[in-house]
């Protein structure tokens, strides 16, 4: 019985010494993946205006990303912001019932109204925990990700530049 107590216990320790080992080569490191959604909608309408678009976020455009693409081990999505640009409209337009969602349809962020103008970055805070996950995990495999922006125009022709970042956390083995 002791004997086998201490094989146990010798076990465990053998384990866990062999796993931090592992991590003790681990490099983390956080980045900031942009992904801009260029909108040119001409269409003249008073009435609202459903849109969308898709874009691919690919990790590897990052150069530190890129250096460590076949080591990592995990990413954490911690954030998304926004900021707009180049915003061109003939009258005051909101953007209603927005989202960020993966291809496979998972939403990422919500944001119910944003009055559309060039805004400084501005963090999303309706986030969904299941969609983060998704994304690092479809990120994780391929390092790129499908990236829908659907939502609606309150009225139209408008034309603006959405960069929508990603604040990443990557841990990548740095020895393998």
């Amino acid at each position: 019985m002791v004997r086998s107590l201490a094989g146990s216990f010798l076990l465990g320790l053998t384990l866990s010494a062999c796993e931090l080992f592992n991590k003790l080569d681990d490099v983390t490191f956080d980045v900031t993946l942009p992904l801009d959604f260029v909108i040119d909608e001409q269409l003249v309408s008073q009435n609202p205006v459903v849109y969308s678009d898709v874009a691919i976020l690919d990790a590897t455009d990052d150069p530190e990303v890129a250096k460590y693409k076949d080591k990592i081990r995990e990413i954490r999505l911690n954030k998304i912001t926004y900021e707009i640009s180049n915003f061109a409209a003939p009258g005051a337009v909101s953007f209603t019932n927005g989202s960020l969602k993966l291809a496979s349809g998972e939403t990422l962020v919500t944001a119910s109204s944003i009055p559309l103008q060039n805004t400084a970055e501005t963090e999303l805070t309706s986030t969904n925990p299941a969609g983060f996950n998704a994304f690092a995990a479809d990120i994780l495999g391929d390092k790129q990700v499908g990236v829908n922006l659907d939502g609606t125009f309150s009225e139209t022709p408008v034309a603006f530049t959405l960069t929508a970042r990603f604040y990443v956390t990557i841990t990548a083995d740095a020895l393998k």
